[in-house]
């Protein structure tokens, strides 16, 4: 497999190669008289020998790069790539202070990219089960270093102050609902309610409050990522009335033919990546622990939801609905959905936070052959749009559709889809799905199966502006396809582009408004 990928990247970067170098048509009649007569067929590729076969050797023979080097001119003394005062030129000419430090360095010897990138795969492939240490290195990868010295809490600790360490997780949820809100408040669940989260065995008990205390945790931290007041003053309302529709509106202005808007360029120096960061690997190491948590009791023991239907009660972050082992139409708005089990089907905006002031919305389904349906409506399953949105399924052969942004997406914030076990389907019908960024970081993580994925473009591993976007998919025979038709752009001679399946696209000042983005 490793040699097929090699090829890939091969021809892939002659072809570029050679349309930059004949550009749309033959008016760069020097460069095109040197070109061969024949492209190198795959054979002639095949004959040329690499460094080694893991992912880091994935780098040009020098017997290839003397063949480049000749036809665009460059001689040994030069290093095919962009000198640092021509880097700065991008910022000084396009206005773009966004221009990652890695990238600055990549940019500088092309050589470096196919190692460099096949280091980071390695990387990230061994933090396969530990979506923390993939947040890590993502946010990493931005230039942002925080969370390292976060754990999970022990077993039979709930590792925070205010609930005592001795308390049962029946009784942990009075500690739940009280939490953040003023002392004296009316009780936030209804008998009816109490009486069936009673009836939830305690293995099921330990792993919710933990998901709760995950949200609680680390909501603080995601909060003050964000300049509220700038928000406020940008979109004309208070913080209550800005709605999710209004900050996606806002924030996507750049890549949108939208109007003049100052204020959405200016907003991404608004944001502090170093709290959300913190928040995104706290919130996410807290969660995997409690879910691998209940994953080594089933594996020893059986659970019992006979008796159990639903149970739902408001927290100071949000809704808590808990759904039983039925097929269920699950078309609420909560900031956290557990569903124990069945065919399930979700539809409208799931897993995307409800506003600034809960930042984090996530569903957590423990099994059956489930359908997330986001429909029409931009940023949607699983978007960190302001803050985490993200989908834990472990297990059932899913399907994801969506339209736009969505996933596994990020508008300022980190979304997540993992995905345990089963045969999978992905869909994005347009833009921005499946492990995408637009100023954050946008994952999929898919432990096993059969997957396919499917979508139109800026998608499937794709970063932009400030933004980290990948699918980390360990195990199957997998298909991934992106549309020929969704974008045919005179940029690129009137051939389909897609800029999916591992592409860093940011916004360029000369084809517009003179504003690059990174």
């Amino acid at each position: 497999m490793i040699d097929k990928i090699r090829v890939i990247c091969v021809l892939f970067f002659l072809s570029s190669l050679a349309s930059v170098l004949n550009g749309c048509n033959t008016t760069n009649q020097n460069y095109a008289q040197n070109l061969p007569e024949k492209p190198l067929t795959l054979s002639e590729l095949e004959k040329i020998t690499f460094n080694g076969d893991k992912r880091e050797d994935l780098e040009f023979p020098d017997q290839l790069w003397k063949f480049i080097r000749e036809k665009v001119g460059y001689g040994n003394d030069k290093k095919l790539g962009f000198t640092p005062e021509e880097m700065a030129n991008f910022k000084n000419t396009g206005k773009d202070e966004h221009v990652l430090k890695i990238i600055e360095k990549l940019f500088a010897d092309v050589r470096s990219v196919p190692r460099f990138s096949g280091r980071v795969g390695n990387s990230l492939l061994a933090q396969k089960d530990n979506p923390a240490g993939i947040v890590t290195q993502c946010y990493g990868l931005l230039g942002v270093r925080a969370g390292y010295g976060i754990t999970a809490p022990k077993e039979n600790e709930w590792g925070v102050d205010w609930i005592p360490k001795e308390t049962k997780p029946a009784g942990a949820l009075q500690f739940i609902l009280k939490q953040g809100f003023p002392e004296g408040e009316n009780e936030t669940i209804s008998p009816e309610d109490r009486e069936n989260w009673e009836k939830l065995p305690e293995a099921t008990q330990r792993l919710i409050t933990r998901l709760a205390i995950a949200v609680i945790e680390a909501a603080p931290w995601i909060k003050e990522s964000f300049d509220v007041k700038f928000f406020e003053q940008s979109l004309g309302v208070t913080k209550d009335k800005i709605t999710p529709e209004m900050l996606y509106k806002f924030v996507s202005m750049p890549w949108q033919d939208s109007p003049p808007n100052l204020a959405a360029f200016q907003a991404l120096d608004k944001i502090d990546f170093a709290y959300l960061a913190f928040g995104s690997i706290l919130y996410t190491t807290y969660v995997q622990g409690a879910i691998k948590e209940y994953q080594d009791y089933l594996a020893k023991n059986k659970v019992d939801f006979t008796d159990f239907e639903s149970c739902s009660f408001q927290t100071s972050i949000g809704s808590v609905r808990i759904y039983g082992t039925a097929d269920d139409a699950i078309k609420d708005e909560d900031s956290i959905i557990i569903d124990l089990g069945g065919n399930d089907k979700y539809t409208g905006r799931k897993a995307v936070p409800l506003s600034l002031d809960k930042p984090i919305s996530a569903i957590i389904d423990l099994g059956g052959n489930d359908i997330y349906d986001g429909g029409e409506q931009p940023a949607n399953l699983a978007c960190g749009l302001f803050g985490i949105g993200a989908i834990f399924d472990l297990a059932g052969d899913d399907e994801y559709k969506c339209k736009d942004s969505g996933i596994g997406c990020a508008w300022y914030g980190t979304g997540l889809v993992m995905d345990y076990s089963g045969n999978d389907k992905y869909t994005t019908d347009n833009t921005g799905g499946q492990g995408a960024a637009h100023v954050g970081v946008g994952l999929v993580i898919e432990l096993e199966g059969n997957d396919t994925y499917y979508c139109g473009i800026e998608s499937q591993g794709f970063g932009s502006t400030l933004g980290v976007g990948a699918i980390l998919d360990v195990k199957g025979n997998d298909s991934y396809k992106a549309s020929a038709t969704a974008l045919i752009s005179e940029a690129f001679c009137n051939n389909p582009i897609s800029f999916a399946q591992g592409t860093g696209y940011g916004r360029r000042a000369d084809y517009g408004d003179g504003h690059s983005l990174g």
